[in-house]
């Protein structure tokens, strides 16, 4: 026979964990857009052009130069935080927009590559990850 204890512990642990699943539900959390990396795997400079959206207004339309091999931070021209980013990629010698759309909740950061021919070969042209190593915020490259 079950303890009270042990008995109101699991109904507490339950009653905690249906709480914050419904308050997350009710009051989803913004996306927050701390930093996204734009990095050249080739071995040839390359120039991108990049659309970001926060929540379906365009707020970024550049293109980049990149030299081979190198990475670049994009400038924080967006909203800190949005229901939804979305970014269209398109590298030099290819006629469509590579898009993803982020909408992640909680703080976010983004890495996206320009394949080399190989990677291109079995990839496509682009590569959007996730990028594990997120700035603090107010620190270098942070967008916050």
């Amino acid at each position: 026979m079950p303890r009270r204890r042990d008995l109101l512990r699991l109904v507490g642990a339950v009653g905690v964990g249906g709480t914050v699943g419904v308050v997350s539900q009710v009051f989803p959390i913004r996306t927050r857009l701390y930093d996204v990396r734009l990095k050249n795997d080739r071995s040839v400079p390359t120039s991108v052009a990049i659309r970001l959206e926060a929540d379906d207004e365009q707020v970024l339309d550049s293109t980049f130069d990149l030299d081979p091999l190198s990475q670049i931070h994009l400038p924080c021209e967006w909203p800190h935080a949005a229901w939804s980013y979305r970014v269209a990629v398109r590298p030099t010698g290819h006629d469509e927009w590579e898009t993803i759309t982020w909408n992640e909740d909680g703080r976010v950061c983004k890495k996206i590559s320009i394949n080399d021919a190989a990677a291109t070969r079995r990839f496509g042209p682009v590569t959007f990850r996730y990028t594990p190593d997120c700035p603090y915020p107010l620190g270098e490259n942070s967008c916050e």
